[in-house]
């Protein structure tokens, strides 16, 4: 008989968007910055699949950040969100050993 998984396991497994505390400082790691919401999103799929270290984690964020001139409104894609520094510290070293970009950066949901 086939093995079946754990309902924690099958949504640990799948990526999803995490839902933040309004007012709540995070760090995340910065992966990359889209045009459009959707554009993240599909950059987030691209990045499960490319990077290890992106892909043992199912959770990320996407908030907007205006830049000004000339990029203007851009979404910023964090992965493992979290109140934690260290642990974001410790994503971001392991997907730029593994040739990513990333950057933590500490932002508040509002």
């Amino acid at each position: 008989p086939k093995k079946r998984k754990s309902t924690a396991q099958a949504t640990q497994e799948k990526p999803q968007t995490v839902a933040l505390t309004i007012g709540t400082r995070y760090y995340g790691a910065h992966i990359g910055s889209f045009k459009s919401r959707e554009s993240a999103e599909r950059g987030w799929k691209i990045y499960a699949k490319q990077l290890p270290a992106i892909h043992k984690t199912a959770r990320h964020a996407i908030y907007e950040i205006d830049l000004g001139p000339p990029k203007g409104l851009m979404y910023r894609l964090v992965a493992e969100p979290s109140t934690s520094k260290a642990d974001v510290e410790k994503l971001c070293a392991a997907v730029k050993a593994e040739g990513g970009y990333c950057r933590v950066v500490a932002f508040k949901p509002s």
